[in-house]
């Protein structure tokens, strides 16, 4: 059999072209899951400090009046637990890029690599207590809203 441009790529791990269509592959792999984390990443962050600013102004205008009955106590409780919570998430939102960046320097060296895995699964749980944060300080805000519209 005759080799040539229509000749089957070799399967052969030992085979040094092999290794490098593979080594093109988990980085080409890598890079994609990079973007997806990056579009993930910025979405929690964009929602979590959205939603601090739009809270900050809700409140602001609304608090103008003194607070001196025990319901305006509450709705204060619940606003700056909201705050809180959507603070944290921004915070966690950075906290996981941060990670992402180690994660994208250390998997690049070596894609098997121990720690990278260790910071892969930070990174992760980072990126979903920054979501709970978010549904944390939403269900706060939601709870002050009724407070004001019962």
């Amino acid at each position: 059999m005759t080799e040539g441009p229509s000749a089957q790529p070799s399967k052969n791990p030992a085979d040094p072209e092999w290794r490098k269509r593979r080594h093109e592959f988990r980085l080409a792999r890598l890079n994609g899951s990079l973007g997806f984390a990056t579009s993930g990443m910025n979405a929690l962050l964009l929602a979590n400090g959205a939603a601090t600013l739009g809270l900050l102004q809700f409140f602001g205008s609304l608090f103008k009046e003194t607070i001196t009955n025990a319901k305006n106590a509450k709705l204060v409780r619940n606003f700056v637990l909201s705050c809180s919570g959507f603070s944290a998430g921004v915070v966690l939102a950075v906290a996981t890029s941060v990670l992402a960046f180690i994660v994208m320097d250390l998997l690049r060296e070596d894609y098997k690599s121990k720690r990278g895995a260790q910071f892969r699964c930070a990174g992760l749980t980072t990126a979903i207590l920054s979501l709970l944060a978010f549904l944390f300080g939403i269900y706060f805000a939601v709870a002050a809203v009724r407070l004001i519209r019962p």
